[in-house]
């Protein structure tokens, strides 16, 4: 495969009890030598807040699950294992989500409540309501991407400072030739509504906002759900999130070159690009227009977004390609309307890179699981047409016995 690599992402809750105990997880270090695994992707900030080491500012996840020994350094520990069967292992940084939602005060986004992001939504009578995430129950905030995480306000200086703190701390302590940033990004297109939201905002386009938050977003409940529509200050909210996130990736990517420059930094995003305006995250290289999904912008609109595209300051970035067909032709003829296949989203990645960000397919395994030769046909789609394949996730590897077929893949 020559420069091409293969990723295996180990999730923590999927893999739980692989990853607790020394033996199991050494077990799986030696299947990944074997069957020809470049990088193990291994989750080390779940969507907890909590670590996999001994971290000066975030909780041991320990704390919060019995599982794991408050006093063991499993990052530490599985690095030593790593180097001896000559595999690497990139730390996974889940970045601004600090909390589940069984309000256990361990979490980082309750004992600093005010980081929450806060959500607009309606009450299941059709009441418009901002509320934290944490204190969300009952209420419909269907305009959300990750509704059982708590995120924490990316436009927070507070929050930028503790999230880069955080990541600088892991790249000093150990002996890593890489890292990937997942969930850099807002919490759905509903996010984030509150007070240091909107006083940041009227910062941003110097005057203040006269209908909050309907001059962003207008929601209606239909039936058991919500529908969005934009205000008429919908399109520079867009470019103030999507600026916010850029600049922070900027200072992230500054401090780690600065203490180790040939660290390889990895983003995570999913496709398709022309849904991730929801998320503020424009995953694009800088000056990429998509004509097809902002045609209603002005011009100066258009080349204004186009420079909030932060692909350019990561070394790679992997795109998660989770569709269950591989080719565009399969895809065509099923009988779901406009479905993606994993051909068809790395022709879309490859056009908003523009060919200048390595990019690497992902796939979600466990959509190939009945049928393991479709597996090996979207990995090798994968090999072929991207600088390597990431497979999401060991749990499903493992539970359906696939290493047959990486194997196969890779000539082991």
């Amino acid at each position: 495969m020559g420069f091409k690599k293969v990723y295996l992402w180990v999730e923590i809750n999927a893999n739980r009890e692989r990853i607790c105990r020394k033996e199991s997880f050494s077990n799986i270090l030696d299947k990944c030598g074997t069957y020809g695994i470049d990088v193990v992707i291994l989750e080390i900030k779940n969507l907890t807040g909590g670590v996999l080491y001994q971290s000066k500012f975030a909780p041991h996840l320990g704390c919060f699950d019995t599982n794991f020994s408050k006093e063991v350094d499993y990052l530490s520990m599985y690095l030593e294992e790593a180097i001896i069967r000559n595999l690497k292992i990139y730390p996974v940084v889940n970045v601004f989500t600090e909390g589940m939602r069984d309000n256990l005060t361990y979490y980082p986004s309750f004992r600093n409540k005010y980081w929450q992001t806060w959500l607009y939504g309606v009450t299941t009578q059709g009441k418009k309501v901002i509320k934290p995430m944490g204190d969300i129950k009952d209420d419909l905030f269907d305009l959300v991407e990750d509704f059982y995480s708590i995120f924490v306000n990316p436009l927070m200086d507070e929050v930028q400072e503790y999230e880069i703190n955080l990541i600088k701390e892991i790249v000093q302590n150990y002996e890593i030739s890489g890292i990937v940033l997942d969930r850099v990004r807002f919490a759905g297109l509903s996010a984030d509504f509150g007070d240091y939201s909107k006083e940041k905002f009227e910062q941003f386009i110097g005057h203040r906002i006269k209908n909050w938050p309907e001059d962003i977003l207008k929601i209606e409940k239909m039936e058991e759900s919500i529908v969005g529509f934009p205000g008429p200050f919908f399109r520079k909210w867009q470019l103030f999130r999507a600026y916010a996130i850029k600049e922070f990736v900027r200072r992230v990517r500054e401090e780690l070159k600065s203490l180790k420059p040939d660290l390889e930094i990895v983003n995570y995003v999913n496709s398709p690009y022309s849904l991730s305006y929801k998320v503020g995250a424009n995953w694009g290289v800088e000056g990429y227009i998509d004509e097809e999904k902002i045609w209603e912008w002005s011009e100066v609109e258009k080349e204004s977004y186009a420079l909030t595209g932060y692909g350019g300051y990561f070394d790679k970035l992997i795109c998660g390609f989770y569709y269950p067909y591989v080719t565009i032709e399969e895809a065509n003829s099923s009988e779901q309307e406009k479905i993606g296949s994993v051909e068809w989203a790395i022709f879309e990645a490859k056009k908003v890179l523009h060919d200048k960000v390595p990019l690497v397919g992902g796939l979600f395994v466990k959509y190939y699981t009945d049928n393991p030769n479709k597996f090996e046909k979207a990995m090798e789609m994968c090999l072929d047409n991207t600088w390597g394949c990431m497979l999401f996730d060991l749990c499903y590897i493992e539970e359906y016995k696939l290493w047959d077929v990486i194997g196969k893949v890779l000539g082991r």
